[in-house]
């Protein structure tokens, strides 16, 4: 709250500050308001210029929209940002809420070891009701 707090203050004096904007909307997003997070990226995203916006700002508003449950809009934000393993997971993660099988498997193999990846795959096992297969993966992570 402290962090979001002084970041709005600066907004105040500088409401195009490009580093201030990420860093509010990461506050935000950290802080269970995706969507107020969610419209930051978007306003970062609409106001870039020159080269144009920084791609992650498409898969970090894909997040804040998977946790609105806003899938399709999710899935649509994260396919217009680069090929990132946090991309993958949500991608995953929708691929389960459309009950895609073909989508699931396709982003399951995609998926790594690094702790992130294997916390998406137990999660999907729980939520499919896999339950020893997401025990599994709990018992070997580090």
């Amino acid at each position: 709250i402290g962090a979001i707090t002084l970041l709005e203050f600066k907004r105040q004096s500088a409401p195009k500050d490009k580093t201030n904007l990420e860093w509010l909307a990461y506050c935000y997003f950290h802080h269970g308001e995706h969507r107020k997070s969610c419209e930051l990226y978007r306003e970062l995203v609409n106001s870039a210029e020159g080269d144009g916006p920084d791609p992650l700002y498409h898969t970090y508003m894909a997040a804040c929209l998977f946790y609105l449950s806003e899938y399709k809009e999710a899935e649509e934000a994260a396919l217009k940002g680069p090929s990132t393993k946090l991309q993958t997971r949500i991608l995953f993660h929708v691929a389960h809420k459309f009950n895609d099988e073909s989508k699931l498997m396709m982003y399951h193999q995609q998926l790594t070891d690094s702790t992130e990846d294997q916390l998406s795959l137990a999660a999907i096992h729980y939520l499919r009701s896999h339950f020893q297969e997401a025990t599994d993966i709990y018992k070997r992570l580090p």
